[in-house]
């Protein structure tokens, strides 16, 4: 091992030494290069220095012949002739020679063409373009000047218009310049050759004392490999064993995978062909076989809330026990109806008490095809569980099947308790009731049709519809049933008439729907007979009263009417000698009321106190005879009064009678509350009559409330708008209502309440002129409601 480590150490020094002398040698390239190029400039530098004063002074001369001849000019064919002409030019007779510069760098006028477009920060060549070009290539130096190197010494002036900024410099011919420098380039050629002789020796002796530190360094490199070894050798053991650990996972995987496969193999085979009740039973006998456990169940939900669950299956160490319902609270089986999958390995007893004597659980929802729980499958034991997955993946997989199975048979359930119904109902039904075929024979019949009919129930199904239908019906009850049959519609009811099995008629309403098959066409149809003999019986009685009863009304009002035009001309007559009465009363009561006031005037000394007060009430009776005439004319006047129809506003009419009320007793707190756009069609004379006495009505009987409230408004009674007055004022029993709207009647003294009793009859009398009706609501200090229509 040390003999390797020697030769490795002599092959390391081997190559340390040829990489040294390759390094001195380059720095003794880079130093001479770097020697005569510093010489080459220090001496250009020199030499160009002398010239520089000359330069300057031909490039100011230049300069201010360019200002002189093109100072505020833009036109570039004046600028163009100059700038060749200086760039032509030889100033001092100098060995130098002009070029011009734009703002950007560029070269634009140059004696040499192919200068033109040089770019001069960097030495690029670039290209140029419109009258820069022109300005290059209309002028080409001859002779010396061509194929020459040339070299910018310094800017000396600049000269600015609007748009563009142009340099002028001085160039010096550069060849002339390299002549005077060859000696001092082989001079410094020389220096550098000793130069290097004492580089070598130094290098000779800095390698022996690098090649010692990098061997001791090798070294040191050499034990951090070692380490480096030993740790990667551990960690590949480390890795090894991680491998190995792996494998006995994946091993172990493959083994539960195995064992999942074969279970649901088993289970499978058990279950495969069997449905419905049986289906239930094979599933938790398997899976208890299979799984090794000691309870296994299957539940559906018995309540909305599915709170309750009932066994569908349940065995129990191998034997089928009774079915059972049960609640789920605190079991666990509650979080499986929540609709999660539930697992407890171990522990059970403890955390579910009800749980006693098992010491694991693992549960599943039962799902139908619409997502919703409808039961669980479970399974407990007396034994700790081992791995979860295995548990659920077999119990998820057959939860699914489980699920459809369960709606699959709450579906045949539905069915079969909808076909008993239709069953019982179709036979006990107190209507009539058939099935027919496309051909009109009957397929099943009930015993209300039988009986309807007089035919026993294989009679009828012996016949079809045509034969039982009265002639009359027959072809409007085939269009019918042709109609569906052909699908133009679906249903239809008719009234016909059946031959009843002793020949006399049966009416009945039909009422026959079509029931399809899978292919939507029509597979028979289903009929509805009501049997309405005794009602068109009764129709055909009633006819026959009622015209009876038709011609006894013409009679009566024939009779009426003669009795109403008698009775118009006797309560015309009774107006006119009323109203003829009342004017003859007027002169007597005027003279009554004049002579009694006279004597009370005149004769007042020789009257003694009673004299006095008799006269007095002489002269109020006779003024309160005087009022009672008024009225009665007044009403007399109202019913004989020609009415004209027209649109009333009667909003802004009670608006104005309020207004003229509060005028007149202004201390009165007094709230009217009056919809407004109330409009009808009526007299409005006649219908301002009535409603001035209802508002003064109001108005009256709430004079004795310091505050009150009068309403005007419209509301619907039963159908019929109706208007009303209301307020809240004394009211009256409403036992008295019926002498409310008689003349002259009066509920309240009159020392309460001024008044004749006239004015709610002559309300009553313009409302009847009307078409309508008036009526009242009211109770004693609550005040009252006065309701009126109109036609």
């Amino acid at each position: 091992m040390h003999s390797i480590n020697s030769a490795n150490h002599a092959k390391t020094l081997e190559k340390i030494k040829k990489f040294y002398i390759f390094l001195f040698a380059f720095i003794f390239v880079v130093s001479q290069l770097f020697l005569n190029v510093y010489a080459i400039n220090y001496f250009e530098d020199r030499l160009i220095k002398q010239r520089l004063e000359q330069n300057q002074q031909m490039v100011e001369m230049a300069f201010d012949a360019f200002k002189n001849a093109a100072l505020g000019s833009h036109d570039y064919e004046t600028i163009v002739p100059l700038l060749k002409e200086m760039t032509s030019k030889k100033y001092l007779n100098s060995e130098s020679f002009i070029c011009a510069i734009d703002s950007s760098g560029y070269i634009i006028a140059h004696p040499d063409s192919n200068r033109i477009g040089l770019y001069r920060g960097d030495e690029q060549i670039a290209t140029a373009s419109g009258w820069r070009r022109f300005v290059g290539e209309a002028y080409l130096v001859e002779g010396i000047w061509e194929n020459r190197d040339f070299a910018t010494v310094e800017i000396v002036s600049t000269l600015y218009d609007e748009e563009t900024q142009i340099t002028l410099a001085a160039h010096q011919n550069k060849s002339l310049v390299a002549e005077k420098l060859l000696g001092i380039r082989l001079y410094f050629i020389s220096f550098s050759v000793l130069i290097l002789g004492a580089l070598f020796g130094v290098g000779w002796l800095l390698t022996r004392n690098v090649v010692g530190k990098c061997l001791a360094q090798i070294e040191q490199y050499e034990h951090k490999l070692q380490a480096f070894n030993t740790e990667l050798e551990q960690r590949v053991e480390e890795r090894t064993e991680q491998l190995a650990r792996t494998n006995a996972t994946l091993k172990q995987q493959i083994k539960e995978r195995k064992q999942i496969e074969e279970a649901l193999r088993a289970v499978t085979e058990g279950t495969a062909g069997v449905t419905g009740g049986d289906f239930f039973r094979s599933l938790v006998q398997h899976l208890a076989t299979t799984l090794q456990a000691r309870l296994v169940f299957v539940t559906e939900c018995t309540d909305a809330s599915k709170t309750r669950l009932r066994t569908l299956a349940f065995v129990e160490g191998g034997k089928f026990k009774e079915n059972i319902e049960y609640d789920v609270a605190e079991t666990a089986c509650e979080k499986v109806i929540e609709g999660r999958v539930s697992f407890y390995p171990e522990n059970l007893e403890k955390l579910f008490p009800k749980e006693k004597g098992f010491e694991s659980y693992v549960g599943v929802p039962l799902r139908d095809s619409s997502g919703q729980l409808v039961g669980h499958l479970a399974v407990l034991d007396d034994k700790p569980m081992g791995e979860k997955t295995y548990y659920t993946s077999i119990l998820e997989i057959f939860a699914a099947r489980a699920g459809a199975e369960l709606e699959r048979k709450r579906t045949e359930e539905a069915l079969q308790e909808s076909e008993e119904r239709f069953r019982s109902g179709f036979e006990h039904a107190s209507i009539g009731m058939a099935m027919t075929a496309g051909d009109g024979h009957f397929i099943s019949v009930n015993n209300s049709f039988c009986s309807m009919l007089g035919y026993s129930e294989a009679e009828l199904l012996a016949k079809n519809f045509q034969e039982i239908t009265f002639l009359d019906d027959l072809e409007k009850s085939v269009d019918n049933f042709q109609k569906v049959r052909r699908g133009e519609i679906d249903s239809f009811q008719t009234e016909k008439r059946y031959l009843h099995k002793h020949g006399h008629l049966i009416w009945a309403i039909t009422s026959a729907s079509a029931v399809h098959d899978l292919e939507g066409k029509p597979w028979y149809l289903f009929a509805q007979i009501q049997d309405i003999t005794e009602r068109k019986q009764a129709e055909a009685a009633l006819k026959k009263a009622h015209d009876e009863l038709e011609l006894r009304v013409q009679e009566r009002t024939a009779e009426l009417s003669e009795a109403n035009e008698l009775l118009a001309s006797k309560n015309e007559e009774l107006e006119t000698f009323a109203y003829s009465v009342s004017h003859d009363l007027r002169a007597p009561l005027r003279s009554i009321d004049g002579f009694s006031q006279a004597l009370l005037e005149d004769c007042t000394d020789r009257l003694n106190e009673c004299g006095k007060d008799y006269l007095n009430r002489v002269r109020t009776a006779s003024q309160r005879m005087g009022h009672l005439i008024d009225d009665m004319l007044y009403l007399s006047r109202v019913s004989r009064r020609e009415m004209t129809r027209e649109e009333v506003d009667l909003s802004s009419m009670a608006e104005t009678i309020a207004e003229k009320l509060q005028q007149e007793q202004p201390e009165r707190q007094v709230a009217f509350e009056i919809e407004p756009e109330v409009k009808v069609c009526g007299d409005a004379h006649l219908l301002r009559i009535a409603l001035e006495n209802l508002l003064e009505n109001a108005w009256k009987y709430t004079s004795k409330h310091p505050r009150a409230k009068i309403e005007f408004g419209v509301a619907d009674h039963d159908g019929t708008k109706t208007y009303f007055v209301r307020d809240d004022g004394a009211g009256f029993d409403a036992k008295f209502v019926g002498k409310l709207f008689g003349p002259f009647q009066r509920l309240h003294r009159s020392n309460d309440f001024e008044g004749n009793g006239i004015g709610l009859a002559t309300v009553q009398r313009i409302i009847h002129r009307h078409g309508g009706r008036v009526w009242t609501e009211s109770a004693v200090e609550k005040g009252a409601t006065f309701y009126f229509t109109l036609s």
